[in-house]
């Protein structure tokens, strides 16, 4: 089978926008099975999902321009990837959004699978910088469940897994094992030197500022703030 992915974007603007606009696509891998640092020790059974697997356009996006009218129908942006080997395409999902350069703050949203589907006109995107040997993370991620549940398809998570990270050490894919699973991403990493983080876990919610900060590391407050 193929592992081409052939993706076609279509913006329309609802409002005049007259400041730098980018497009950003990419890949995430739900279900992976692998080690968890826990409050219990390591889950060798551990389900990680929406792990950022690759930014598909360049980790910083491409320019889509600098000045829209209202009801601005862009001309459909064409992009054509090929998965990894290594990835379960039936369990990939393309995450695409658009922010502004000066403040990289979200303005829409959206993600499909291999068939796309429709959405809400607004989404809300969280950004979850996270690690395997993170073991403050899984509760984090018990969070965004919830928010899931609550926000359903209004709702979009992304694990990401910074290389140069305090808790990205690759760990045996079983109890065991000598092979080893790396859920972490250069792309993911630049994001993460950019943004400074420097607790785990810590969001972003589309990137806009809450309590004065981008960085949100008090996971209790993150339902409250989507």
């Amino acid at each position: 089978a193929t592992r081409i992915v052939k993706l076609a974007t279509d913006i329309k603007f609802k409002e005049a926008v007259t400041e730098e606009l980018y497009l950003q696509l990419w890949v995430i891998e739900n279900g992976i099975i692998g080690p968890q640092v826990t409050a219990k020790g390591i889950n060798w059974e551990y389900e990680h999902n929406h792990v950022l697997r690759s930014a598909v356009n360049g980790t910083w996006g491409q320019s889509i321009g600098a000045s829209f009218a209202a009801n601005k129908h862009l001309e459909t942006i064409t992009t054509t990837y090929t998965l990894n080997e290594e990835w379960n395409a039936d369990n990939c999902e393309i995450v695409g959004f658009v922010y502004r350069a000066s403040d990289d703050v979200i303005l829409q949203a959206h993600l499909v699978d291999i068939v796309a589907d429709k959405r809400p006109e607004k989404v809300v995107l969280l950004e979850d910088y996270t690690g395997m040997q993170c073991v403050n993370c899984p509760e984090a991620a018990s969070i965004i469940d919830n928010i899931h549940h609550t926000f359903g398809n209004r709702f979009i998570a992304v694990g990401l897994h910074p290389a140069s990270g305090p808790y990205q050490k690759p760990m045996p894919i079983a109890q065991g094992s000598k092979e080893l699973l790396d859920l972490s991403s250069t792309d993911a990493d630049a994001y993460y030197k950019k943004y400074s983080v420097k607790a785990f876990p810590t969001a972003m919610i589309d990137r806009s500022t809450f309590d004065g900060s981008k960085l949100l590391d008090n996971k209790d407050k993150w339902s409250s703030y989507v």
